[in-house]
């Protein structure tokens, strides 16, 4: 099992790419298999997304401050 980050460079639709996969599975006589990671979102990510909250937070805390 081949994990891949599903990134343009390793896309099942890159001929190049399942060409080489295939090669090398008949070259080591053993079957593998291709798992795709999820897209990344930031919504996705714990810490991701309290960082998120954090920075818009300070910015609106910024913005008041600018008002004064």
């Amino acid at each position: 099992m081949i994990n891949l980050d599903g990134g343009p460079a390793t896309s099942s639709e890159r001929i190049q790419f399942i060409k080489r996969m295939v090669e090398l599975s008949q070259a080591i006589t053993l079957p593998i298999r291709l798992v795709y990671y999820l897209p990344y979102h930031s919504n996705s990510k714990p810490l991701s997304r309290n960082l998120a909250q954090l920075k818009q937070r300070l910015i609106s805390h910024l913005r008041k401050l600018q008002k004064l």
